[in-house]
């Protein structure tokens, strides 16, 4: 009725049931949401903004009064989405004037939900601090992930980074018997995105990647595989930042574990070394193919792969040996091709 008499153009009769209505519901202890049929209704009725202003101040009190001063946090959200953000920050601060010990907790994490979704990460990030500077909440993992989502809205990848890490020891310090796989897959992939991440950042700078980023690469991946019944996951996050972080043996030993079942077959290796060429990792998916041919002897293609990989390495010299050795072998029949292809590469027909 109130919406219809505003769209009719008739302000002031749409003004009086608006205030009807909100006066009713803060009476029986709801919060109305104060919508912009509400808002242009009450400014149009007078003019000005005066009587929108003085409804929702009594609001903000009457609700702070029966239902605590957290309320006058979501009327203050509600103010600020309908363009009135003075106002929302005069109500934000009345209400933090009454946080106290008893309800801290919740205020503090009204408030830095309000300002976080309003774009103030700097000022959510201070009050979330001063929560987390208390030996009682600083036990709460899920405030540490908080701190971690805020600050790397800000580009602070090593606060976020030791928040992360802070919010993962506390979560995994005394596990129960029984754990949520896809949780532990996803806080243990985050962090090592963010440590790869760093990872990249120290490679490009050309700086010696610290030990202690090597040892928390390596914590973090054991505890996932600890925890997880299929390590490839973590073994392949682990490899790959490791051969980042220069690591070569140590991310040989990640990216090799998750084949121990398969030591004797040609297929996992050559699909290890093709995954490791993908990504650029030369050195290791060389490794890869000369493993699978170890493996499988009697595979010239797997010896023509890695020749080809040489080559493309620009180790030429090497290539050649290879393209030899297959041109000077006997195969089964089905590798004719790559023996007449690799006496080709041999001759520098290629």
């Amino acid at each position: 009725h109130a919406r219809a008499l505003s769209q009719s153009g008739d302000h002031k009769a749409a003004a009086e049931v608006f205030e009807e209505l909100y006066r009713d519901g803060i009476e029986a202890g709801v919060i109305p949401i104060i919508d912009h049929d509400f808002r242009n209704a009450l400014i149009n009725a007078e003019g000005s903004s005066a009587r929108l202003h003085k409804l929702v101040r009594d609001m903000a009190d009457q609700l702070t009064d029966t239902q605590g001063p957290i309320t006058a946090i979501y009327l203050a959200w509600q103010c600020r989405n309908l363009g009135e953000g003075q106002l929302g920050e005069e109500l934000f601060g009345h209400a933090l004037r009454q946080m106290n010990k008893d309800n801290r907790y919740a205020m503090t994490l009204a408030a830095v939900e309000y300002l976080w979704h309003g774009g103030q990460h700097a000022r959510a990030e201070g009050m979330l601090e001063g929560l987390l500077e208390d030996e009682k909440y600083a036990a709460y993992p899920e405030l540490w992930q908080l701190a971690a989502a805020i600050t790397g809205q800000q580009n602070k990848l090593a606060k976020s980074l030791r928040a992360q890490e802070r919010a993962i020891d506390l979560a995994y310090a005394d596990m129960p018997d029984v754990v949520n796989l896809q949780v532990v897959r996803n806080d243990h992939s985050q962090l090592l995105s963010r440590y790869e991440q760093l990872a990249h950042a120290v490679a490009t700078l050309e700086q010696q990647p610290p030990q202690t980023l090597v040892e928390k690469v390596i914590g973090a991946a054991d505890r996932w595989r600890a925890l997880d019944t299929d390590d490839t996951q973590a073994c392949n996050y682990a490899g790959r930042i490791l051969e980042v972080l220069g690591e070569n043996d140590l991310a040989w030993d990640y990216l090799t574990t998750p084949l121990a079942e398969h030591s004797n077959e040609a297929g996992p290796w050559v699909n290890l070394a093709n995954q490791l060429r993908s990504q650029g990792d030369l050195v290791l998916a060389d490794r890869a193919f000369a493993t699978a041919f170890e493996v499988e002897p009697t595979n010239a293609q797997v010896l023509w792969d890695r020749a080809q990989l040489l080559q493309q390495s620009g180790r030429f010299e090497e290539a050649t040996q290879l393209y030899q050795q297959i041109a000077n072998t006997d195969w089964q029949p089905r590798f004719d091709w790559i023996k007449q292809q690799a006496k080709r590469y041999a001759e520098g027909r290629n």
